[in-house]
């Protein structure tokens, strides 16, 4: 009887044991589910909070950085008008140092704050994969914190990067600040006789480094003042106006070199580069007067393409440069930089309505054309505001001698004389690829049609309508060889720009438009005032004009005169082997 029961409560044990174990699995699966989605519930808070913090540390940055900058703006327009003294601007240094302090410590709580982020991501993460196989819906926010951890990491990654930069930035800008500092306590008590000397002088000097994509120019302004309103004992606590309107431009010393400052292997070589200009600028104003006199270089699109680290090495290199004097640099950060595109083009604008006189009164001013080595830029001034006031990123305000303006601007980057003639190669080339490439390619230019079914390219690459005869590019290997070369077609070539590189009917949200999809103000909208076009304009054009005025159709007629008449490269080789 006992043992009946002893085996009848085994049988018994060993019915329950498998629905015991199955209820404590599912027991055990709605505990985990629950204290998972408690702890991704409250992590996920965390973040959000977190991430509403982070938002409200960058938008202070941002707030107090464009307040900065606008209070710097105008404050850098008072000193050059003379209206602010060297004792205010001490005090604005100082405050300024302040607030570059306070937005540092944002950036560091911001980048705490993206750091424990990621920590987390990591912790939940390690815990799931622990513990989280068995269930579904947990499997699912496995695969999808790993997507948002992969985000955070990116994020991180980018906001260390910039962080590294910013730091930089920032201890450029305090080390300079500091430097600006010491120089301006130094100056009050031992300078102020070279200053007094300075405002005396009736004849002025600017000196401007153009450091382009083609070579380093140095152009030296000298002015003769109609009056000297700064004439006297130089008093530091003094206020003075501005000499704009006194300076009259009497000559200008210019020397170039062709060796781009982005081409350099090592950044020190600017100093070999830059030195003989500047020989040549010592030897042009007398030595009586170099102290006086500020200088300054802006590099343009060639250093804007090489990266900004490889680009500062170089900037640095020409600060230190032009720290040992005899000059006067204004500001290291300033005076030495890189300009913009948006900021190239409405200086040039500035420049030429400038010597016309176009700023004074209500006259009509020029639109201006610029043709560099790796950029080209348009401005021009819209008789009706209302023609670019939705388009800010095409607008730049200027205000000179109380009159305002408002003009359309743009740098078209990369379109510059070399550069689009790169772009143009490398999409000949890129089109000719294969092995058959030269077998198949046809001159879609001259016929409309693939001569070759099936051929992909718009140019053969031995064929090229823009060399002359005989020409091999090494580096691409295009040439215009075939059959012994063809004459070079100014018609043909610029069917190929037009399809490559300068792309007319690309829409730009605009019914107005200029090309590669930019906008650009119907030419309507401007009044009938000359175009000034310069720079790599003036330079291949020169040689063909009697005078400096000019039609479109003028160019047009030059252009197919000069592709008709193009000696040969064996031409070329035999006129030197005579010489």
């Amino acid at each position: 009887m006992g043992a009946a029961m002893k085996q009848s409560m085994a049988r018994s044990r060993r019915l329950r044991r498998p629905c015991i174990s199955l209820t404590f699995a599912l027991l055990c699966l709605f505990l985990v589910t629950v204290v998972y989605i408690t702890a991704y519930t409250v992590g996920k808070f965390s973040m959000d909070a977190r991430g509403r913090e982070k938002l409200d540390l960058t938008d202070r940055i941002i707030h107090s950085m464009t307040r900065r900058f606008q209070e710097c703006q105008a404050q850098k327009q008072l000193l050059k008008n003379g209206q602010t003294t060297a004792r205010m601007a001490l005090e604005i240094a100082q405050e300024t140092k302040k607030k570059l302090e306070m937005e540092l410590g944002l950036m560091r709580n911001r980048n705490t704050l993206m750091l424990q982020s990621v920590e987390e991501c990591k912790k939940e993460l390690e815990l799931l994969k622990e513990n989280g196989r068995g269930a579904v819906t947990l499997a699912l926010q496995l695969d999808r914190l790993t997507k948002e951890r992969q985000l955070y990491m990116d994020a991180i990654a980018v906001v260390n990067r910039s962080s590294d930069v910013g730091r930089r930035q920032t201890a450029d800008v305090f080390a300079a600040i500091a430097k600006e500092f010491d120089e301006w306590e130094d100056a009050a008590p031992n300078k102020t006789e070279l200053l007094t000397n300075c405002n005396n002088a009736m004849r002025r000097y600017s000196i401007v480094f153009d450091a382009g994509s083609t070579g380093s120019r140095v152009h030296v302004f000298r002015y003769n003042l109609t009056s000297t309103p700064h004439a006297g004992n130089f008093s530091w606590n003094g206020t003075r106006p501005s000499l704009a309107s006194f300076l009259r431009l009497d000559d200008e010393l210019f020397v170039e070199n062709y060796e781009p400052l982005s081409s350099l292997a090592n950044p020190n070589d600017a100093v070999a580069s830059l030195s003989p200009l500047l020989e040549a600028a010592k030897a042009y104003i007398p030595e009586s007067l170099h102290a006086c006199v500020p200088i300054e270089m802006k590099a343009t699109a060639g250093l804007r393409r090489i990266g900004r680290e490889r680009a500062e090495a170089v900037l640095d290199v020409v600060r230190r440069l032009f720290a040992r004097g005899p000059f006067w640099m204004q500001s290291e950060l300033d005076s030495v930089r890189i300009l913009e595109g948006w900021e190239e083009g409405p200086l040039a604008w500035l420049t030429v309505n400038y010597l016309l006189g176009a700023l004074n009164g209500d006259n009509n001013t020029a639109t201006i054309l610029d043709l560099g080595g790796g950029s080209t830029q348009i401005v021009m001034h819209p008789s009706d505001p209302k023609a670019i006031e939705a388009y800010a990123e095409f607008s730049y305000a200027l205000k000179v001698n109380g009159r305002s303006f408002v003009v359309y601007q743009h740098s078209y980057e990369g379109n510059g004389l070399h550069a689009a003639k790169e772009q143009l190669l490398q999409a000949v080339a890129a089109n000719n690829t294969g092995a058959n490439s030269k077998v198949q390619a046809a001159n879609k230019i001259a016929t409309g049609t693939d001569a070759t079914p099936g051929a992909s390219a718009d140019v053969a690459v031995d064929a090229f309508p823009c060399f002359p005869k005989g020409y091999v590019h090494t580096e691409t290997g295009i040439s215009n060889t075939r059959d012994g070369g063809k004459v070079p077609s100014m018609e043909e070539c610029s069917a190929l720009f037009r399809r490559h590189v300068v792309r007319k009917h690309q829409p730009c949200g605009s019914n107005s438009c200029g090309f590669n999809g930019v906008f650009q103000p119907d030419i309507s909208a401007v009044p009938m005032v000359p175009v000034y076009a310069f720079s790599f304009y003036y330079d291949r054009l020169k040689p063909y004009i009697k005078d400096e005025v000019i039609r479109v159709q003028d160019v047009l007629d030059i252009a197919s005169q000069v592709c008709r008449s193009m000696k040969s490269v064996r031409e070329l080789l035999e006129q030197n082997d005579t010489k």
